[in-house]
């Protein structure tokens, strides 16, 4: 009968020690991958604004002047237009997508506009079009969208 309780007590012992060793593995995974998970997503502030102060459209081309009207500096815009009919518009500045202030120095800061011509698809006057602004930010030098803060303009063509 001693003997019979030497065995199931070193069955207890044998599955004690598998546990810690599943145990201690799991510890020892998560420590290790949680250095390749990303702390926090970087994020655009909500105060954030970018508006159309002033376009012209003409034919295939459209002079934009943009303004911050937000409180942090805006790094770059995406900007789409196309018939107010399409759910996807073409986006109009894919080279020149960065903002430069006044002085020429990169992001556009609160209160200041900025000036640009691009070319778009041959435009009527009998069409009604819109033109999308999704700003953006570099953080780390990364590109945030700042998707919460996208506007929509109705622009004529003549």
């Amino acid at each position: 009968m001693l003997l019979n309780n030497k065995k199931a007590l070193s069955e207890v012992v044998g599955y004690t020690i598998l546990i810690v060793i599943a145990i201690s593995l799991s510890v020892l995974v998560y420590a290790f991958l949680r250095n390749y998970i990303p702390k926090e997503a970087p994020t655009c502030e909500e105060d954030l604004n970018l508006i159309v102060q002033n376009y012209a459209c003409k034919g295939n081309m459209l002079n934009l002047t943009l303004l911050n009207k937000g409180l942090f500096k805006a790094d770059a815009v995406y900007l789409r237009f196309g018939n107010s009919s399409q759910k996807i518009k073409d986006q109009i500045n894919k080279d020149n997508f960065l903002l430069y202030g006044s002085d020429n120095r990169p992001g556009l800061n609160p209160q200041e506009s900025s000036s640009s011509t691009y070319i778009i698809p041959p435009a009527n006057s009998l069409t009604n079009y819109e033109l999308e602004l999704e700003p953006a930010v570099i953080i780390n030098k990364k590109i945030v969208v700042c998707e919460k803060s996208i506007i929509t303009q109705p622009i004529r063509c003549v």
